[in-house]
């Protein structure tokens, strides 16, 4: 009886993800551009994290990186990474894929959802579209898991970065930190369904 009980819920839990993923959508990344003006300004991370013994996360974020990431790259990444793990709560891990490849001079990264649902379990509004990190903090069930990310980012290898991590950055270069905050908010949610392909403007 026990058996059948099990596979119940398994088949269950099963139908109700396969339900959810049939409703996504996905929409071209927003992309994050170089400026040539040099504007500075600092707001300093949780004090929490800054102590020798920190509070404890309220979420755990998996980054997955590319082969050539740099691993200094990845320090200034898991710096970041740690400031969105003390400010969002979630029981549920999210993952992010992580690429280090050349793009257009003036473009820093990009960064999105993997995708969006609609009309699934507690859905706080019907009929509007939640990004997949959050649809699996609402509902509390894993539906991608760590083979599928839930968000996809790109940073250019042909940026002056700057990976330091204590706010020191030079005039010439980009602070890698302050990007990677900016790029996680896309992921999460931060980001609107107007884009543009070949001069042309469309919205889901």
């Amino acid at each position: 009886m026990l058996f059948f009980i099990l596979a119940f819920i398994g088949i269950q839990v099963t139908f109700a993800q396969k339900k959810i993923k049939n409703l996504g959508i996905h929409v071209p990344p927003p992309v994050c551009y170089a400026s040539d003006k040099t504007e500075k300004s600092f707001i300093p991370p949780p004090s929490d994290i800054l102590l020798k013994s920190p509070s404890e996360k309220k979420s755990d974020i998996v980054v997955s990186y590319s082969l050539f990431f740099p691993e200094k790259a990845k320090i200034a990444f898991e710096y970041a990474v740690n400031i969105w793990e003390h400010i969002i709560q979630s029981e549920i891990p999210i993952y992010i894929q992580a690429d280090w490849r050349p793009d257009d001079i003036n473009i820093l990264g990009s960064e999105d959802p993997t995708n969006y649902y609609t009309n699934f379990k507690n859905i706080p509004h019907k009929n509007r579209f939640y990004p997949i990190a959050i649809v699996e903090r609402i509902t509390r069930t894993e539906i991608t898991g760590p083979s599928s990310p839930d968000i996809s980012s790109t940073f250019n290898e042909n940026i002056d970065w700057y990976f330091g991590t204590d706010v020191n950055t030079l005039d010439s270069l980009y602070d890698f930190v302050t990007v990677v905050l900016h790029e996680i908010a896309h992921g999460l949610g931060f980001t609107g369904f107007f884009y543009i392909i070949n001069d042309l403007g469309f919205m889901h």
